[in-house]
């Protein structure tokens, strides 16, 4: 997980002024997703549903899928891009704070 010191973010502030309290404030909300990537559990869960998308996909290649995995599939689908999504807002909120703190 990226991190900020507290001199960056001091910095930061300092530049952008109000505009940053928002910056900081999705920052804080997308926190929890992050501190998940790395707890045991969040990779485990990451990773058994990584997997479990790689099976679903490969029967719905192999044409034997179900319609009840076909629907599984795209759910499992979307909540591994929402991780992705959340976690790529978060390291680019890190990387705006480190930028303008400079």
């Amino acid at each position: 997980m990226k991190t900020v010191t507290k001199e960056e973010v001091e910095g930061f502030l300092q530049k952008v002024g109000k505009q940053g309290e928002k910056v900081l404030n999705v920052l804080g909300n997308l926190l929890p997703v992050a501190k998940a990537m790395e707890s045991d559990f969040g990779l485990a869960f990451l990773s058994d549903l990584q997997a479990r998308y790689v099976e679903l996909l490969n029967k719905v290649v192999d044409l034997t899928a179900t319609e009840e995995e076909k629907i599984e599939m795209k759910v499992t689908k979307n909540m591994l891009m929402k991780f992705a999504i959340r976690i790529n807002a978060f390291n680019e909120r890190i990387d705006i704070i480190k930028e303008k703190s400079a």
